[in-house]
């Protein structure tokens, strides 16, 4: 088991965390605009629309931060884009709205491993 201080235990910590600051923020604005389903789009939904993009756009700053984690980046992208294309319907919050975490983490692992798109 690593020891604490050593540098490989420095590593994993320092990935984790950005690891989680690209994908909460992106979770969580997938909540946020998944609650919006179904209701009128408003000024107060395009409000918490805009929100749940900046949000999303938050979850950028940990994998631009560092270079071994930059291939995270594609989550919280994947999430402002379908953010910005929002439709209120179900389909779109199961197809576009939950398929932009898949798509994104899939980007990441793939640019993680040196795919070309």
């Amino acid at each position: 088991a690593p020891e604490l201080g050593n540098p490989e235990s420095v590593a994993l910590v320092k990935g984790g965390a950005i690891a989680a600051i690209a994908v909460a923020p992106s979770i969580a604005a997938n909540l946020i605009a998944s609650q919006l389903r179904g209701q009128p789009v408003v000024e107060t939904t395009r409000r918490r629309l805009r929100m749940a993009g900046i949000i999303a756009l938050v979850g950028c700053l940990g994998p631009l931060a560092d270079s071994a984690s930059r291939p995270l980046i594609a989550i919280p992208l994947a999430v402002w884009a379908s953010l910005m294309g929002f439709r209120n319907s179900e389909r779109y919050g199961l197809l576009a709205l939950d398929g932009a975490l898949l798509l994104g983490a899939l980007s990441a692992i793939a640019l993680r491993l040196g795919a070309v798109f």
